[in-house]
């Protein structure tokens, strides 16, 4: 019981981190490690139990003073982590999530983080990324961060992703996508797209030239 105790305060309570006015954020420690310690939790305990422990937590998320975004969202990473079926572990569950929320069906993402997707499509994210987040206080982005990181991993992503998500303030003004074009753009976060990804694009889209 103190274990369940421990995390319910943390993410009901510890967890709640209002945004500074026209600042940027910062990710909230321990909202991660208590999840991952409900998934742990979880693998133990019998599907009454599991259907009660999802019941209180989602209880205790809707009495908390989380955000109405943040709220939302903690409560589809709860549900999804208290399922026996369709049992996904978190970094999935949170990638999963976060694809669906930036809506880019086109990019076809492998939410394990066992692929490493190009530079063109981690460009092409940023700016979703960082409208899906803009709503949200440092507790929401701090999900949205830990699903993008497994949705695109890759030596120095995770700063770029942090930059993205973290850096614009949630009373900035922006309101349409090109406003947050040129916020990112502002970021200098786009890696570098070579002529062979170009080459492999146009391959794949059978454009390629064939050889004389």
């Amino acid at each position: 019981m103190r274990e369940i105790d421990e995390i319910v305060h943390e993410l009901t309570v510890d967890s709640v981190v209002a945004a500074k006015p026209g600042q940027p954020q910062s990710p909230v420690s321990g909202i991660w490690d208590k999840l991952v310690a409900l998934e742990s939790m979880c693998g133990g305990l019998r599907t009454v139990q599991i259907d009660a422990l999802r019941e209180r937590l989602l209880d205790a998320v809707g009495q908390s003073a989380h955000s109405r975004e943040d709220a939302d969202l903690l409560r589809q990473v709860v549900s999804a982590l208290t399922q026996r079926a369709d049992a996904r572990p978190l970094p999935q569950v949170m990638a999963d999530i976060t694809f669906e929320r930036m809506q880019l069906p086109e990019l076809e993402l492998d939410s394990t983080g066992q692929t490493v997707p190009d530079s063109r499509y981690f460009n092409s994210a940023l700016v979703p990324l960082a409208e899906v987040a803009y709503d949200h206080d440092p507790m929401g982005r701090t999900l949205l961060w830990k699903g993008a990181c497994t949705l695109f991993p890759g030596p120095g992503r995770a700063q770029k992703l942090d930059l993205a998500i973290f850096s614009l303030a949630k009373d900035s003004g922006l309101v349409s996508p090109f406003d947050f074009y040129l916020a990112v753009d502002a970021l200098g976060l786009d890696e570098e797209v070579t002529d062979q990804m170009l080459d492999e694009m146009r391959r794949k889209a059978g454009d390629a030239t064939p050889p004389r």
